[in-house]
């Protein structure tokens, strides 16, 4: 078993994990091959991690800076985007959760602002995914994917970092609160957590 950086090679894994645990999301909806290629603008330009078993991926994280994160997803969406309409004309449930998507990517950096919380002490380094397949689940996977993640991040530059994720996603919530994460924001969107960094100073 190891955590190694994440590799082209890994996609079509990575791909089939998300899908697996995603399903029933916005981006788990789409292909598997979709999917690759979403994962695949972030390679190289995030810390992407994947743990291995047997030379078999069964789990991963991803995160980066926030505007490494947007560069990444405009990337997607430019190389991918008349597949991603293409797909979305198939699937009409997704015709209603992606204007709701845009709509909210468009006026959520306003409402951010507009809160008495000042941005600049938002956590800018966020975790964009984690996750394992099913075979390897309740195997403690996650938990070292998380630890990975924190020491590739722990350069002395970084205090904490952010994560959401659905309201309705319990499981996430009760291993995020293992993890040590509190809670920044709660919202109709999702739930919004930061965890602060404990420095390795024997670095």
């Amino acid at each position: 078993m190891s955590i190694r950086n994440a590799k082209n090679r890994d996609l079509p894994a990575i791909g089939a994990i998300h899908k697996s645990q995603f399903g029933d999301h916005f981006l788990g909806q789409y292909s598997t091959r979709l999917l690759e290629t979403y994962y695949g603008a972030f390679l190289g330009k995030s810390v992407f991690l994947v743990h291995e078993t047997h030379e078999t991926v069964d789990g991963f994280v991803l995160g980066a800076k926030s505007d490494q994160l947007s560069a990444c997803r405009a990337t997607f969406l430019r190389s991918a985007l008349l597949r991603c309409i293409w797909e979305t004309l198939f699937r009409p449930r997704l015709w209603r959760e992606g204007m709701i998507s845009g709509f909210s990517s468009l006026i959520a950096p306003r409402l951010r602002r507009g809160r008495s919380e000042d941005a600049s002490t938002r956590p800018r380094l966020r975790l964009l995914s984690i996750a394992v397949s099913e075979e390897a689940m309740r195997k403690g996977l996650g938990t070292e994917l998380m630890v990975a993640f924190e020491r590739t991040i722990d350069d002395g530059s970084v205090c904490e970092y952010g994560l959401s994720f659905e309201t309705t996603n319990y499981r996430a919530a009760r291993f995020y609160e293992k993890m040590g994460f509190e809670v920044e924001m709660e919202c109709k969107a999702g739930i919004y957590l930061r965890k602060k960094l404990v420095h390795n100073t024997s670095k």
